[in-house]
């Protein structure tokens, strides 16, 4: 396994401003959102920022809201924290997958 392989990678889930209201509109838990989009931008650079700067290799994943509400109402699942972080990962692997030589 080469040093690259072994590197950590955090998939983090990365909104767009259009969809910020949007985000916050849905969600099960919009007191856990920053109360607007660039809050969450300086929220969310700030953290992986430290994430880097701790050897983690940071891969945002762009969410389109309303794939992540089709994605929860498949499951029944409330769209919060937990599930966000879940489709990114999930959305990560499909990617993944669908990428020339994967």
């Amino acid at each position: 396994m080469s040093a690259a392989e072994a590197e950590p990678v955090a998939h983090v889930a990365w909104y767009r401003r259009d969809q910020w209201d949007q985000l916050r509109a849905v969600a099960a838990d919009p007191e856990s959102l920053e109360g607007s989009y660039d809050e969450w931008l300086v929220a969310i650079t700030h953290g992986l920022d430290e994430l880097v700067d701790n050897g983690v290799k940071v891969q945002p994943i762009e969410v389109d809201i309303d794939a992540l509400v089709a994605w929860c109402a498949a499951d029944a699942r409330a769209i919060d924290g937990s599930a966000r972080a879940e489709f990114a990962a999930h959305e990560a692997a499909r990617r993944s997958e669908e990428a020339p030589g994967a």
